[in-house]
């Protein structure tokens, strides 16, 4: 119970910071709540009795008048009251979604890698994903939870007054009733939370339907079958999943109409019989009885409101959990980093991935200055991109530490670190925006344009942007605009390079963004970039190596351990592994003399 009273106390300090007066609204809306609940059970019986009883028009009449003022009055209240409420619940609901995204994308990369990590941030999203569910759906509740209390304690004293046994008996109907929900709403958490892998499945099978840039490989390997396959298997365990708590549900449902028989028989029994014995006259007849459905009715309400606030509380606990994760690269202070950045160094690097048993990168001792050009060799599965991940601090070292001159990267802010790179990867996306925010990765209105066109210039893309009916200002994709346009896999890499340029970061990498194309076209890109970048640091990625001749020097990569470094001339003297496989590649990439 601690963890609900925490979380609950959680929900309405989230309530207090964002919007105070909804606090308000919800307890006004109790009371109004209670107005409306007791006064059709009291007022109807002097209405009756006045009318039995033979008294004065007047008086009944003005009965019949404060009974319809009185309803009006509290119905049109709590119809206000709860408009409002369910706009600023939403609200709030969308703020703490934003609080929560905002959390997920400063998250270190290291986490978007880690499946604990994305199921707990999966099951967190269940507590602000619709307003029925969740925290928004806990305060709907909250806005009723008052006044059906209050309900319960004021019938029930009325209802204990007259006949002790007819309170027990719905005290024994809503203790069965509470254990019911109870067992039924533990167990529907239990199936959902087994089913939050193969909903994340789902989703990314249904990401794929829904982008284009799958079309192609579908339609051309004919994999609707394979995907559709995949897709019915995770909807059958979807539907199995679903069916237990269906199943569960109805059964729960059908008791409920059991009991809820058996109290509607007792209630006209004792009543009856007390109207009999003329212990109540016919107003109190129908006020008790009206009172008993009241009763029973607040009651089941306020233990369903129960049994789904303490079943949400587990969605809540999951969303507290990923927001408390200690994910971000958070300190106090940071060290600043130098204003040039001459050498660096990595001094007994270790890596190795969640959950792996073998280090992906071994003490690793390795110096690197600036303006050189360097060239991160080795087979596939090497560690050539996970040391370049270490070097941009999108991993973290195992053991050892990187330097920037002297200053240990654990101690500099990642935001002022991304500063210094320019990256281009293997796998590069169009954003649908216009080609010049594609280029820059800027709002428009922050877009140096005379900069964009001299980037997409320098890459070769002139050409292209002039057959374009907006030039730079084209949309891409066609996803918001209809009018916007495709690039060739050629074409991406070249604007991947110009998205480079144009951040003009003193640090660039190349990771393997020419990896589809032969060698000898890597080998031209890759010296048309070294043309470009003379007087900066650049990394350049690569498992062929005679695409990164030119470089200062060659480092080459085996299991995760540096085997060889120096430059072409000296790693081919050397007859070592570089030179070995160097040999083998050659014979299949030949362009006059290699």
């Amino acid at each position: 119970m601690e963890g609900l009273w925490n979380n609950l106390a959680y929900i309405f300090r989230s309530v207090k910071k964002h919007d105070k007066l909804l606090l308000f609204f919800l307890v006004i809306n109790n009371f109004a709540m209670l107005l409306n609940i007791t006064l059709p059970v009291i007022l109807p019986r002097y209405i009756i009795d006045g009318l039995i009883d033979g008294k004065d028009y007047n008086v009944v009449l003005n009965y019949v008048l404060l009974f319809a003022v009185g309803t009006i009055a509290a119905s049109s209240l709590t119809y206000l009251l709860k408009s409002s409420i369910y706009v600023r619940s939403m609200t709030l609901r969308f703020k703490l979604i934003v609080e929560s995204g905002q959390k997920f994308i400063t998250m270190k990369y290291m986490h978007f890698e880690n499946p604990d990590v994305l199921d707990l941030s999966k099951r967190g999203d269940r507590a602000t994903e619709n307003n029925a569910s969740g925290i928004e759906g806990i305060l709907h509740r909250f806005a009723n939870y008052g006044g059906n209390l209050l309900t319960v304690i004021v019938l029930g004293m009325s209802i204990l007054s007259v006949n002790i046994w007819v309170t027990l008996f719905c005290v024994v109907l809503l203790t069965f009733t509470c254990f019911i929900s109870s067992k039924a709403g533990k167990y529907e958490k239990k199936v959902q939370d087994e089913l939050v892998t193969t909903q994340r499945k789902w989703n990314y099978i249904i990401g794929i339907l829904s982008d284009t840039a799958y079309y192609k490989d579908i339609f051309i390997f004919n994999m609707q079958k394979m995907i559709f396959g995949k897709l019915s298997l995770l909807g059958n365990e979807k539907r199995k999943g679903f069916q237990k708590t269906n199943d569960r549900n109805c059964l729960k449902n059908n008791v409920f109409s059991v009991l809820s028989a058996m109290q509607q028989m007792v209630i006209y029994i004792v009543f009856s019989t007390l109207v009999f014995k003329r212990i109540i006259t016919i107003g109190q007849y129908t006020m008790y009885v009206a009172a008993v459905y009241a009763f029973y009715s607040a009651a089941s309400q306020t233990i369903n409101d129960t049994v789904f606030i303490v079943q949400q509380n587990e969605y809540v606990k999951d969303f507290r959990a990923f927001m408390d994760l200690d994910v971000r690269d958070e300190k106090a202070q940071y060290a600043p980093l130098p204003e040039a950045i001459n050498e660096i160094t990595l001094k007994n690097v270790s890596f190795r991935y969640h959950n792996q048993t073998v280090d992906a990168l071994y003490n690793i001792s390795v110096s690197f200055k600036k303006n050189e050009k360097i060239a991160i060799v080795g087979l596939n599965g090497a560690g050539k991109t996970t040391l370049i991940k270490l070097l941009t601090k999108l991993y973290e070292p195992s053991m050892g530490d990187v330097y920037f001159n002297d200053v240990n990267l654990a101690d500099v802010s990642r935001l002022e670190l991304y500063d210094q790179f320019s990256v281009v990867f293997q796998e590069s996306n169009l954003f649908s925006f216009t080609l010049a925010e594609n280029v820059s990765l800027k709002p428009l209105r922050y877009t140096d344009i005379d900069r964009v066109k001299h980037c997409l210039e320098q890459v070769g893309l002139s050409e292209t942007v002039a057959k374009l009916p907006k030039g730079v200002l084209q949309p891409m994709l066609k996803i918001i605009d209809d009018d916007g346009v495709e690039f060739s896999g050629g074409e991406l890499q070249k604007l991947s390079l110009a998205r480079a340029l144009y951040k003009d970061a003193p640090i660039m990498i190349l990771d393997e963004p020419t990896a589809s194309y032969d060698a000898l076209a890597e080998e031209r890109i890759y010296k048309m970039f070294n043309e470009l970048t003379q007087n900066k640091t650049v990394f350049y990625i690569s498992h062929r190596l005679a695409s990164t001749r030119f470089c200062d020097r060659i480092i080459m990569l085996e299991n995760g351990k540096i085997v060889e470094q120096g430059s072409h001339d000296d790693l081919i003297k050397q007859n070592g592994k570089y030179a070995s496989l160097f040999r083998v590649q050659s014979q299949y990439y030949k362009e006059g003399e290699l």
